[in-house]
């Protein structure tokens, strides 16, 4: 499905299409933030995962705005000149997702280290 469609709709069909998109959209970001590190950390069903990183996320609020704005400081860092862009773009080619991941991993071994 396309954004492009809210783009039709008008008024109260807007505000709620448009709203029921960023809670989903919120709830799916905080879910992925977690879900590949307590996968590879622990074995649970699907389902379970799914339930038990979404309550992790909701009670080390703390460390998820931390990681989210680690995240968005990166993006808003490397997007606000063709120079920076360049310069992220190299650096992530060179040192990479990984270098990110490796950060984001101290985060997340503390709050793993709760729940062991």
């Amino acid at each position: 499905m396309s954004f492009n469609i809210l783009f039709l709709l008008t008024g109260i069909e807007f505000i709620l299409v448009g709203t029921a998109l960023v809670v989903v959209s919120v709830f799916s970001l905080l879910l992925l933030i977690y879900i590949f590190p307590y996968i590879s950390r622990y074995e649970s069903t699907i389902k379970d995962s799914i339930k038990t990183t979404f309550q992790i996320a909701l009670l080390n609020i703390k460390s998820t705005l931390s990681i989210l704005v680690y995240f968005v400081g990166f993006i808003i860092l490397f997007n606000l000149t063709d120079w920076t862009f360049s310069l992220g773009l190299l650096l992530l080619i060179t040192i990479g997702f990984s270098s990110i991941s490796y950060l984001v991993s101290y985060i997340l071994r503390d709050v793993f280290s709760q729940y062991e």
